[in-house]
């Protein structure tokens, strides 16, 4: 899976103000668990995401920890990743681990890959027009990047 070295500081800053979007199977997988749709999701702008209590996302434990860890939403799979509309796909400057840069060039195409298959089921179950030509080219920007620095 990507990025599933033990890297994580458990800051928690991902998980602070989520605006995670939620996709079927997302739901499904987390329905399965036993809860409820209106315990985890809330409907806004158009998307289902996941729930924030406190300014927190649900699922974050006291220790900073996801609760649902192996059942996480595929957007949360993928982070540090994440797609900006103006920028197209880039590391979170939220995250630590985005400074520290220690992402290996192998868990970076991975990555890309799967937030690849995020936008496309933006589009498929959302309406959300790509612009692929952005992807594409921030792409090959960041692999660049990110595999003659860190190649493994």
């Amino acid at each position: 899976m990507v990025f599933e070295r033990d890297l994580c500081l458990y800051c928690g800053r991902c998980c602070i103000s989520t605006e995670m979007i939620l996709f079927r199977d997302d739901i499904e997988r987390i329905k399965s668990l036993g809860f409820e749709l209106e315990d985890f999701t809330e409907f806004r702008d158009g998307f289902y995401r996941l729930k924030n209590v406190n300014g927190r996302c649900v699922f974050l434990s006291s220790s900073n920890k996801c609760k649902i860890y192996p059942f996480r939403p595929i957007g949360c799979r993928v982070y540090p990743l994440i797609y900006s509309l103006d920028e197209g796909p880039i590391f979170d400057s939220e995250c630590p681990l985005t400074k520290l840069k220690l992402y290996r060039c192998d868990e970076v195409i991975e990555g890309l890959e799967l937030l690849k298959e995020v936008l496309r089921m933006l589009g498929i179950e959302y309406k959300v027009k790509v612009n692929w030509n952005l992807f594409n080219s921030r792409k090959t920007v960041i692999l660049n990047t990110v595999c003659t620095s860190n190649p493994q």
